[in-house]
């Protein structure tokens, strides 16, 4: 699992930063209290500004995947996500929360051996690259077809 850091921890930059190895973090933004699936300028500008904070704080030999976790996966028009921007929709999270908790279940009967809990992350689609194509989305534009 990666290691955490919380925006309360320092104050400003994203809601969470995971460092999830080699170099690479998830800035993530969390939109829990929205009650529509649009996603408003505001929120976006605030991913934006996550990333522009991991750029100043971290230098180039770090990378980060912005993800905002949100109702729904397209945005209003006006709104302009930074490229490589993704979202974790409401489906995709509950998702994540089964398959988290599936996980922890299996874990206590295999707390000690490595290599059961390597295939419970792949069982439970936990790894990095399942976080990235199975639980994220592309952020969709109002308007726009892609």
């Amino acid at each position: 699992f990666p290691v955490t850091i919380s925006e309360t921890e320092f104050k400003r930059g994203p809601d969470n930063l995971w460092a999830v190895g080699d170099n690479h973090y998830f800035v993530i933004e969390c939109k829990n209290g929205v009650t529509t699936e649009t996603i408003c300028k505001h929120d976006i500008a605030q991913l934006n500004t996550s990333i522009a904070w991991f750029q100043k704080e971290y230098d180039s030999t770090f990378t980060c995947i912005p993800i905002m976790f949100h109702l729904g996966e397209r945005c209003e028009y006006g709104a302009t996500p930074l490229v490589g921007c993704k979202i974790i929709n409401q489906k995709n999270l509950e998702l994540l929360k089964s398959n988290i908790k599936g996980f922890f279940i299996a874990l206590k009967e295999n707390i000690n051996d490595i290599e059961k809990i390597k295939k419970l992350l792949v069982t439970y689609n936990l790894r990095v690259s399942d976080i990235q194509s199975i639980y994220c989305k592309d952020i969709k534009i109002s308007g726009q077809s892609k």
